[in-house]
């Protein structure tokens, strides 16, 4: 019982910060600390479990890898790539429903920071020449700007899920494609109900097909070599930063070429780097050992077999909740993880990770906590209830399909 009341309040106190606007990576480690201290490790015990989960080969792994996404992405949007990738898309697509659901959906898939808002103006004449109203332009913002994030191989949770489970990313990913694109088809349906088609001028496409395969070739390159196996996830995008480095260089001297990719280097690797998202990694992965020290896991899943609740629900429910309250992705995942795993045999371990992964992504794109949701909802000056209107059916469609799938996979 001890070990229970102490993740609780840890759970509470990480919840209070991250509400409080604190970074997660702190809420984390202080929620560790915490657990670890009222779970009965001690403060020696705790602190040698800190230490352990810091240096473990698998947090450094993730905090490089993540480390290096964000690199990539911080050196696409500064030399240019987002803008082209934009104006490359708009040439292709003729339909205005298209395009409002395709450019928040590329952002997104780039990793940039503060993403929804700079989605959010690129998507707003032609979603007010579409007749969409505020509430619509902001479901679409939000809805498309994190729809692929479960299949997208460069999504920082995705990448945490992986290395702390060790269940495959093409498994996955091949779980995922259907719920995916069940819930885009919802989406598309529900937000574009009577919207205006077309209205596109139709330019030079074989021109913008190649505008549009140059501007995204470092993140082609990544995923080339990281799906096929060829390089290990991190020399993978180390690669795909490279390209992203060579692309759009002006036509001069190689001295100026040189001097070019430095700046780059010292501009978009450097002084634009943000040491929260790796930071973010660490606290969950400390928070992770500090659960299975404390045998909070053991108590819990003795505790759920007395009182008989369906491990499905177990799935579904805790990673949902807890990615509304926090509305952050990566701590539901961290937070819940480590306690959801145990209760699996190992040949549900595929199809519960991947409905424990799911149901987080769930709560966090609707969390009233989401960035990108608050953020969107004051460009726009939208109804709150109007955008979730439009938000809850994509979801909980996403949901029900991933239950489904996770059924049929043997869970």
């Amino acid at each position: 019982m001890q070990a229970v009341i102490a993740f609780l309040v840890a759970f509470s106190t990480i919840v209070f910060l991250i509400n409080r606007r604190v970074q997660l990576g702190w809420a984390m480690f202080t929620g560790a600390v915490i657990l670890g201290l009222l779970g009965g490790l001690g403060p020696m015990a705790t602190f040698r479990h800190l230490l352990a989960a810091a240096l473990d080969a698998r947090t450094l792994n993730l905090m490089l890898v993540i480390s290096l996404v964000w690199v990539l992405g911080s050196i696409m949007r500064g030399t240019g790539s987002l803008k082209v990738m934009i104006e490359s898309l708009l040439g292709l697509l003729p339909d205005r429903r298209f395009v409002i659901a395709v450019i928040p959906a590329v952002v997104g898939l780039l990793n940039v920071p503060g993403g929804a808002v700079l989605s959010a103006p690129m998507i707003a004449e032609v979603g007010e020449e579409a007749g969409l109203n505020p509430e619509a332009r902001a479901a679409a913002n939000v809805v498309f700007r994190h729809l692929f994030y479960p299949v997208f191989p460069l999504y920082p949770t995705l990448i945490f899920t992986i290395g702390v489970t060790g269940v495959p990313m093409a498994e996955l990913i091949r779980l995922g494609l259907v719920p995916v694109l069940l819930s885009g088809l919802i989406a598309f349906y529900v937000l574009f109900r009577g919207a205006r088609r077309g209205g596109l001028s139709s330019g030079n496409r074989v021109a913008a097909l190649g505008s549009f395969l140059r501007c995204t070739a470092p993140i082609s390159v990544t995923l080339l070599l990281a799906l096929t196996g060829l390089l290990p996830f991190p020399l993978a995008v180390s690669a795909g930063i490279l390209v992203a480095l060579l692309n759009y260089l002006p036509s001069v001297d190689i001295s100026s070429l040189v001097g070019e990719i430095s700046r780059r280097i010292h501009q978009y690797g450097v002084r634009d780097f943000r040491f929260e998202p790796v930071f973010a990694v660490l606290g969950v992965m400390v928070f992770r050992e500090v659960i299975e020290a404390s045998g909070v896991v053991q108590v819990i899943a003795g505790d759920m077999m007395d009182l008989r609740v369906p491990t499905l629900a177990l799935l579904v429910a805790m990673p949902a909740v807890t990615g509304v309250v926090t509305g952050t992705n990566l701590g539901a995942i961290g937070i819940t993880m480590p306690v959801l795993t145990p209760l699996l045999e190992s040949h549900q371990l595929v199809p519960g990770v991947f409905l424990v992964f799911m149901a987080g992504c769930a709560g966090y794109y609707v969390s009233p906590l989401h960035l990108c949701v608050v953020l969107t909802r004051e460009y726009y000056k939208a109804r709150v209830g109007g955008i979730y209107h439009l938000l809850l059916p994509p979801t909980v469609v996403l949901v029900v399909s991933s239950i489904v799938i996770a059924v049929l996979w043997g869970l």
